[in-house]
């Protein structure tokens, strides 16, 4: 799928988690390249597409709800941030059991603080 059209996808469906009708999460993010990974932890360039992203966030995989995994840092144009917002990209480094299943496209949700 194109990526125009997955980002329009994206943005009229709810994140494509098949809830149409349903608010958003509060923070989620796209692969949008895989740049290194190795035993449960990886580097990608990352989108954001809704809300904000921060440092030890633990985000859901969109393709299987009970899979996560966490940012340990943040890197835009060679600096180091704990946060950046949509619709903005970044490096990151994640680390969790489904970063060997992250690819190109992948969406990674999370849902908002509780309290």
């Amino acid at each position: 799928m194109p990526r125009e059209i997955l980002i329009a996808s994206v943005e009229s469906r709810g994140l494509g988690f098949g809830m149409p009708d349903a608010v958003p999460p509060f923070s989620a993010m796209q692969i949008a390249a895989v740049e290194s990974r190795g035993d449960g932890m990886g580097i990608f360039v990352v989108r954001c597409v809704n809300g904000t992203v921060r440092e030890r966030q633990v985000f859901g995989v969109a393709s299987a709800a009970t899979v996560t995994v966490s940012v340990d840092w943040i890197d835009r144009y060679g600096r180091r941030v704990d946060v950046f917002d949509a619709p903005h990209v970044a490096m990151v480094q994640l680390s969790g059991d489904a970063v060997g299943a992250l690819e190109r496209g992948s969406i990674l949700a999370a849902s908002p603080p509780h309290g």
